[in-house]
């Protein structure tokens, strides 16, 4: 009877050393659990997210630059001063800006730049007279066109290509095409985009033709 009973007391501690506890089970599975959550969501939470939320912003950005400035003449334009001839309204071409809202503070430079001949030649010229074709100095040329597209008539649309991000800087090409009966004809010239990361978000820095 007593070697039984020594028997059965030997099986249950043996039993019992080899299980692990209801508490070392949970233990084992949360550390699991927090390895695959954490991998899963950098994977969801994280990556693709961050992907199509800066997609959508290029777009974005590429749709209000096409709209609001390339497509169109929208300055600046001639103003008369307070001395009664045609000076350069950059205040209102900068308020446009300012609307549209993607734009640099390095962008506005580059612009005042651009215009800044045309606006020392009216400077210059103090014209007073009726504003008809040909009256503005040949640096004002884009008073009579779409500078961006140096044309009068617009694209059917446009397209982005050569789309590269490098840290918090990026650049894309934008393409213009004529669309008949269904068939895109490219536009021989395009215009080189650069971006860059700003407080917010996006903004365009720069804009260079081919």
């Amino acid at each position: 009877m007593v070697k039984n009973h020594i028997t059965v007391i030997l099986a249950i501690f043996i039993l019992s050393c080899g299980r692990p506890t209801s508490t070392d089970l949970s233990a084992n599975k949360m550390d699991t659990v927090k390895i695959e959550t954490s991998v899963d969501s950098a994977n969801i939470l994280e990556r693709e997210p961050e992907t199509n939320s800066t997609d959508e912003t290029f777009k974005k950005i590429n749709y209000q630059l096409y709209n609001q400035l390339i497509d169109g003449n929208f300055g600046p334009f001639e103003v008369k001063n307070d001395s009664g001839y045609y000076s350069l309204d950059i205040d209102s071409y900068f308020n446009h800006l300012d609307k549209i809202g993607i734009f640099s503070s390095e962008f506005y430079k580059n612009e005042r730049r651009r215009v800044s001949q045309c606006q020392k030649d009216l400077e210059e010229l103090r014209f007073t007279g009726t504003t008809d074709m040909g009256w503005e100095p040949e640096s004002c040329f884009f008073f009579n066109y779409m500078y961006w597209l140096k044309s009068q008539e617009s694209p059917s649309g446009y397209e982005m290509d050569e789309f590269e991000i490098n840290g918090n800087s990026a650049s894309a090409k934008m393409t213009f095409f004529n669309s008949y009966d269904g068939k895109k004809s490219h536009w021989s010239g395009s215009l080189n985009i650069e971006y860059k990361k700003g407080e917010q978000d996006w903004e365009v820095t720069k804009i260079t033709g081919n």
